[in-house]
């Protein structure tokens, strides 16, 4: 089994996971985001509000 040393790790990679990683990782810290779901999921994110969006776009993922 492979170690990796990080600064930071996330548990799951849903919207607030993946929008502190790309917030915590565009600001050098050394990032790593485990999630137990496999991917592609059928549904995330169906509860973000309008008032979220300041945050996603602050953390440079609104671009598909």
């Amino acid at each position: 089994m492979k170690t990796e040393h990080k600064q930071v790790v996330v548990v799951g990679a849903g919207p607030s996971g993946s929008t502190v990683s790309a917030l915590l990782k565009s600001r050098g810290i050394d990032v790593v985001v485990i999630e137990k779901a496999t991917f592609p999921r059928f549904s995330i994110g169906e509860s973000l509000l309008p008032a979220c969006m300041e945050v996603v776009e602050l953390a440079g993922m609104t671009e598909a």
